[in-house]
């Protein structure tokens, strides 16, 4: 014998998982938080054909170009952490995505408009909740904050002193950022990316009740 449907629906159903909680709804906001992460790269990328096309024809070499891609990774390494975000439901990378562009915004007034993103991206980590292991989310932080400022550091002091002629010209630099400098920051960005999703679990985000 069938039972007759009452009409009221199991809350289980409702989407699909106990207390009709969206698993998507536990990630952040993925449609300007990716909008961020986007501009964030595509301002690293930008930044890097700026530096090579408006460096002197005679610096122009593959050691001056692996240069302009490494400060472009490290400009990029906040929007990377952004789409990691909100693709894996770890909210905590916000946080440290979020100061990391506050602290580069002050860099010069070109970057200021860095500091929008950072409170962007800083209410919706607040928004989201730290999520759960919050020392490890802790961890996170002092990661990423550490690491992409080291590699700062590390792009303004690493630096040499090289001469180049050509065509009866002469040309001399003091700031020349060679290969070992290059390659030294662009393994501690991967590294810290690296190192950053591994402390924070995928599906860290706290789940909220609707």
């Amino acid at each position: 014998m069938v039972e007759p449907r009452t009409g009221r629906s199991d809350p289980a159903d409702a989407g699909g998982t106990e207390h009709g909680r969206d698993p998507v709804r536990n990630r952040p906001s993925r449609s300007w938080v990716d909008v961020v992460g986007v501009l964030l790269v595509l301002a690293g990328v930008a930044l890097s054909a700026i530096r090579w096309f408006g460096a002197d024809p005679l610096e122009r070499n593959a050691e001056s170009l692996l240069a302009s891609v490494t400060l472009g990774a490290v400009i990029a390494a906040p929007g990377v952490l952004c789409l990691i975000a909100t693709r894996t439901g770890r909210s905590a990378l916000l946080l440290p995505a979020a100061i990391v562009l506050a602290l580069l915004s002050t860099l010069s007034p070109a970057t200021l408009p860095l500091f929008i993103g950072a409170l962007a991206l800083a209410w919706q980590w607040a928004r989201s909740g730290p999520g759960h292991g919050r020392l490890r989310g802790a961890l996170a932080t002092v990661v990423v904050v550490v690491g992409l400022l080291g590699a700062v550091v590390l792009l303004l002091v690493r630096t040499t002193e090289r001469t180049f002629s050509g065509d009866g010209v002469v040309h001399s630099t003091d700031g020349w950022q060679p290969w070992s400098t290059s390659l030294f920051v662009l393994g501690l960005v991967a590294l810290t990316v690296a190192v950053a999703c591994a402390l924070v679990p995928a599906g860290s985000t706290p789940t909220r009740t609707p």
